[in-house]
């Protein structure tokens, strides 16, 4: 059965610094499935990593000249062709490639759709990469409705409403930020509308003021009289 939220994610351990950052951005609003390369070349793929592709909607390999040297991510890779193949074209395969790389195999696709991974601006890479699977795994009902939050100031974890993804889009070509408030604190945490995690927190100074900026509108807010930023 297909968990409409879980994220196969296919990497090369010698990467992991690298897309951690997305891999933290993923997990804010779907459930990201991660199989670690482990140089186990030559061993068959365990029961749980063919359950886990099997179960996924969407699988995402990271494309970098270690992952495509790795004979662990190359069977895993074809084993997720594989199941696409006998499974009418599902789940969606949205490999996030290395710019300088030169696919070869199945990648090399004329239908396969890519993500680059830039590793000079993760952030741009994260965007791209969540802006295409809210449109896929939103696409018959909505799936993606809450993102998770941790308080920059108390640390408390807690839920808001995912933003529309055009109100996210101006965020980002604004440069400003999503608000995302937690009641009981008096702090108000700023998400990076990019990454969808807390880029910084800020003290509201005048309470008659709280509530007037919603976590559905976009804010840049240096300079604002109402904040002040830590």
């Amino acid at each position: 059965m297909i968990d409409y939220k879980k994220v196969f994610i296919i990497y090369n351990s010698k990467d992991r610094a690298l897309i951690q950052p997305v891999i933290d951005s993923l997990s804010t609003i779907l459930d990201p499935c991660i199989s670690e390369d482990v140089n186990r070349a030559g061993e068959p793929l365990t029961t749980k990593i063919r359950q886990d592709i099997e179960s996924s909607n969407v699988i995402v390999p990271f494309l970098t000249n270690n992952s495509m040297s790795s004979p662990w991510v190359n069977q895993e890779l074809g084993y997720a062709f594989r199941w696409q193949l006998d499974n009418d074209g599902e789940p969606l395969i949205l490999p996030v490639c290395k710019e300088s790389l030169q696919p070869s195999g199945f990648l090399t696709k004329k239908d396969i759709e890519m993500i680059p991974l830039l590793a000079r601006d993760i952030d741009e890479t994260t965007y791209r990469l969540i802006k295409r699977l809210r449109e896929y795994i939103d696409r018959n009902f909505v799936v993606i409705e809450k993102v998770k939050v941790t308080c920059g100031n108390c640390k408390t974890p807690f839920d808001i409403d995912i933003p529309k993804q055009e109100v996210i889009d101006e965020a980002v070509k604004e440069k400003g930020f999503i608000p995302a408030n937690h009641q009981g604190c008096s702090m108000e945490n700023l998400l990076d509308p990019r990454t969808l995690t807390v880029a910084r927190h800020q003290r509201m100074i005048d309470p008659k003021n709280i509530g007037i900026v919603t976590s559905h509108k976009v804010g840049s807010f240096s300079g604002s009289p109402n904040y002040q930023a830590l």
